[in-house]
């Protein structure tokens, strides 16, 4: 299981990536934390510092599709996507054993707003397909 000190600092990176942390993606970072258990001055602290992104290919595949899910959604909260969020997306997507395309196509079918959702079988299917068999 990613830890969740991990899963958020994944997402404090991608929203440090355009240099401009918007207030939708600092309350998605804070409700994300707040909704796993953490309190204000662990999210603060978190957001100050975030870790370094490591190993991610050994988690289970349900775990990886969420954690794309949860960038994509980030990545598209503010309305604004640069290059190098979608940069940040793809290296993650390499560490996660995903050739880097699979991010422009999960994208097509991944809303912002998390009352919208897509059928998971079709997400499963896109990741599938960019799975790489060694990383």
């Amino acid at each position: 299981m990613l830890p969740l000190d991990t899963q958020l600092s994944i997402l404090i990176h991608l929203a440090q990536a355009d240099h401009n942390i918007s207030t939708e993606e600092i309350e998605i970072i804070k409700k994300t934390g707040q909704d796993n258990g953490l309190n204000s001055t662990q999210i603060e602290a978190l957001m100050a510092s975030p870790k370094s992104v490591g190993d991610l290919y050994r988690l289970p595949k349900e775990e990886k599709l969420e954690c794309l899910i949860d960038l994509i959604r980030l990545m598209k909260i503010d309305k604004k996507i640069y290059q190098k969020e979608i940069d940040f997306c793809e290296r993650i997507a390499l560490k996660l054993g995903y050739q880097p395309k699979v991010i422009m196509e999960l994208s097509a079918y991944i809303y912002t707003s998390e009352s919208i959702h897509t059928d998971r079988s079709i997400l499963e299917d896109i990741v599938d397909k960019y799975f790489i068999d060694e990383v």
